[in-house]
């Protein structure tokens, strides 16, 4: 429940971030390949956003987060799915909250437990069995001198 509101929470900053960072958004629009029939072929359907991270309103923590998750400081995304300019440019934008998401989301803590006694306890007796079981394939060198 926690995690859903955090997220829930990041979603919400992220979305606000990315309506005041207009200036960091450098969009194209061409014609896309694929169905559609004549209105593909007429229009320009496919979006193509570039966003700069370094011009974003994010605080400079979340932009150096965000450049390590990613590998760049400029994130390209397109999409040509949809027949309609508004639909495809819908969709990139969610592609970049989901991004955005993913790179600002807080890592989990890995909590260190020990191996369990039974789990431990199979493993050396596993180990046991193996080695007799070589033992057992040695040929006895007092047998043949």
């Amino acid at each position: 429940m926690n995690e859903k509101i955090n997220n829930d929470f990041l979603r919400q900053n992220i979305e606000n971030v990315v309506e005041h960072s207009k200036k960091a958004m450098d969009w194209s629009f061409s014609r896309s390949s694929g169905s559609g029939g004549q209105h593909v072929n007429k229009n320009d359907t496919k979006a193509h956003l570039s966003f700069d991270v370094e011009k974003s309103s994010f605080t400079d923590i979340d932009k150096s987060k965000i450049i390590k998750h990613y590998g760049d400081i400029k994130i390209s995304l397109a999409s040509e799915t949809n027949k309609s300019q508004k639909q495809n440019k819908n969709d990139v934008l969610s592609k970049l909250d989901k991004i955005l998401l993913e790179a600002l989301r807080p890592k989990k803590i890995r909590r260190k437990t020990k191996v369990p006694f039974h789990e431990k306890k199979a493993r050396l007796s596993a180990k046991k069995h193996n080695s007799e079981k070589k033992q057992r394939r040695k040929i006895n060198r007092a047998d043949y001198l």
